[in-house]
């Protein structure tokens, strides 16, 4: 009866870590392949927003067309003040696409797949016996 109950459970860990490790490791693929694709340039803190936390919102020029760009960058609440200058990474074909250069969204995307994934890991280990 104990074999059959933990069984049941490493299938219950292992149903609800797959769908967060998929989510984790599509959302993680895709800020490389932002990261890999990216143009830089330099842009500056212009206000905080606070809603349920609070984080900084940028401003930089379009080096392509002079337009300047707003916007929150959420992941990131840092230790900015407004008026600061920061790194900025963009779409160079969307730069309405773009954030502050900071690795803390990438290394927690990582922690959250590889949380999932050990998880999910030790479910399938734990039903197959091994």
């Amino acid at each position: 009866m104990l074999r059959r109950a933990s069984r049941r459970s490493m299938l219950g860990l292992t149903l609800f870590c797959l769908p967060f490790l998929i989510l984790g490791a599509a959302m993680t693929f895709h800020e490389v392949i932002f990261l890999t694709s990216c143009s830089q340039t330099k842009g500056v803190i212009v206000r905080w927003e606070t809603d349920d936390t609070s984080y900084p919102v940028f401003e930089f020029t379009d080096p392509r067309t002079g337009e300047k760009i707003t916007k929150a960058n959420p992941i990131s609440g840092g230790n900015y003040r407004v008026g600061d200058q920061v790194d900025i990474i963009y779409d160079p074909n969307n730069p309405t696409n773009a954030q502050i250069k900071d690795l803390r969204g990438l290394v927690f995307l990582l922690l959250f797949t590889s949380v999932f994934a050990l998880c999910t890991v030790a479910g399938v280990l734990g039903l197959t016996g091994g």
